[in-house]
């Protein structure tokens, strides 16, 4: 099934060049920083692993959420992550609300897997 894209995520995935001073589309992590995975080679763990994400990795991350390692599935992205929720959980015209503003992916996901998205609006002022 073709998805349509996100206008967000061409937008932020564009080459921007020198007119861009501070570039926050991008991921600040640092492998040598990480204090998620303890283990030898870092780089080796997040190289290509079973479909469902490297053990270690899904250990490490059961353990901080107090789930088992089946229950943990790491991803490579908001918007993957997303996906799969919606995927898992959504079918055809169901409704799901979605805040304004929000990021693109919470609204076009549920759209292009039938589901109808209702925006209600929050402002800084609401808790």
């Amino acid at each position: 099934m073709p998805f349509p894209s996100f206008d967000y995520m061409e937008f932020a995935k564009l080459d921007h060049g020198d007119r861009v001073r501070f570039p926050l589309s991008g991921s600040g992590f640092n492998l040598e920083e990480s204090d998620l995975v303890q283990v030898d080679p870092v780089r080796g763990l997040l190289s290509r692993q079973p479909d469902y994400g490297h053990p270690a990795i899904r250990a490490l991350i059961a353990e901080r959420y107090g789930v088992t390692s089946e229950e943990a599935l790491p991803v490579a992205g908001t918007s993957l992550g997303i996906f799969l929720v919606a995927a898992a959980i959504l079918s055809t015209g169901d409704h799901v609300l979605v805040e304004r503003p929000a990021y693109e992916a919470l609204l076009r996901v549920p759209e292009a897997l039938g589901a109808v998205v209702d925006r209600f609006e929050r402002s800084f002022e609401e808790d």
